[in-house]
């Protein structure tokens, strides 16, 4: 058998071979080590296959390459290599709320399909409505319920064309209406009653919350390699934050501190001094993300009302927009890339809306209200006129 050329994928790095028997093409991956590792990896398979060793057709992978060019595979196989790509490229959370979503596409597949699976190329527009309305009626909840299952499964498969890894036939993707995400902001009254039953140890981290608007994952794991000093006053300092991967440019982020909030770091340095971590729980260890959700939740309920961590970040988004702040500064601050994020946060009829029309009607004062002349109107002319022939 002739040796095959290898070629390395631009994105991906991934190392891989074509290879061709009785009409029927396959992709052959390589991994993604040195060229010369790979060449020898393609040798050996390509031995395999010359001696009769290692059948072509019952290679590990379900890849099948036609003669027009068009590369298919199991709906499953697809699956795994996603995945994988998003578990080493992305978030943590955003893998685990890929692979929910993506399992539940493929629950539908098997109940929907009489083999219980099928291939790439079967997928169609249809399926993919179907599966829009099992995820509402099975998985859904509110109104937005099954959005994310349909968006999670759509970027799975724009993954496979933007790296080559198999193609599909859907055109145009069912399209997805959502409702505006709710706004879940402390009231003044209710964080105050908050504030009055926390234990100091805790009062503190949820002050701190309110006063950077930092979100829940980087208030639990911020170090205090993160606090910086520039002289004037200390910054947190987040250099991979939630968007910084999916930014056009990365971009680290940094939120200064007030007084107040100086102060509560100040204290929590006196408290653990040797701790890589600002904030501990009880045990002296870094907070899960369970944990705090739930003693926040314990504490908020005993008083009657709702929160979670995430509401110390709206009500900080909440208040900037009341104190005028512009929004390009709080997205800054807060890491949106987007404006439209930010603006959730602008209630109408605040003192900013209230602001920018006096504002505009100070502006046109002289346009609207004429300078005082001594030129008399036409009616002035004619009344004296009359007044004379009288």
């Amino acid at each position: 058998m002739k040796h095959h050329k290898i070629t390395k994928h631009p994105r991906s790095g991934e190392y891989y071979a074509r290879i061709q028997i009785n009409g029927v093409k396959k992709r052959i991956t390589l991994g993604t080590k040195d060229q010369r590792e790979a060449d020898k990896q393609l040798r050996s398979v390509e031995r395999d296959i010359a001696t009769g060793k290692v059948q072509f057709f019952n290679q590990q992978t379900s890849l099948v390459i036609t003669n027009d060019g068009f590369h298919d595979m199991r709906i499953e196989e697809l699956v795994v290599k996603h995945l994988g790509w998003v578990k080493v490229n992305r978030a943590d959370g955003t893998f685990e709320n890929r692979k929910l979503f993506i399992n539940q596409f493929l629950d539908f597949i098997r109940g929907s399909t009489p083999q219980g699976s099928c291939m790439v190329s079967q997928i169609t527009k249809l399926m993919m409505d179907d599966f829009h309305i099992w995820a509402k009626n099975h998985h859904g909840r509110g109104s937005n319920g099954g959005n994310e299952a349909l968006v999670s499964v759509k970027a799975m498969f724009n993954w496979a064309i933007d790296n080559d890894v198999c193609n599909h036939n859907i055109k145009a993707f069912p399209k997805i209406r959502r409702e505006p995400a709710t706004t879940r902001r402390f009231k003044d009254d209710d964080f105050q009653r908050l504030m009055q039953v926390l234990p100091e140890d805790f009062k503190d981290m949820i002050e701190f919350g309110l006063l950077t608007g930092v979100r829940p994952q980087e208030l639990r794991t911020i170090r205090w390699d993160d606090i910086l000093d520039t002289g004037d006053r200390k910054v947190i300092h987040i250099e991979h934050h939630k968007t910084s991967k999916t930014a056009r440019s990365h971009r680290p982020r940094s939120v200064p501190l007030s007084k107040r909030a100086e102060e509560i770091v100040n204290r929590q340095r006196q408290l653990h001094p040797k701790s890589e971590y600002v904030f501990l729980n009880t045990d002296g260890l870094p907070y899960t993300k369970s944990a705090f959700f739930h003693r926040l939740q314990r504490w908020c309920d005993k008083i009657g009302i709702h929160g979670m961590p995430y509401s110390l970040r709206h009500t900080f988004g909440s208040k900037q927009g009341h104190c005028k702040t512009n929004q390009a500064v709080i997205a800054q601050v807060m890491g949106h890339t987007s404006l439209q994020t930010t603006a959730r946060y602008m209630e109408n009829m605040s003192e900013s809306h209230i602001q920018a029309v006096d504002d505009m009607e100070k502006s046109v004062e002289s346009i609207l209200s004429p300078a005082p002349s001594d030129t008399k109107t036409p009616l002035q002319v004619v009344s004296k006129v009359v007044s004379k022939g009288k």
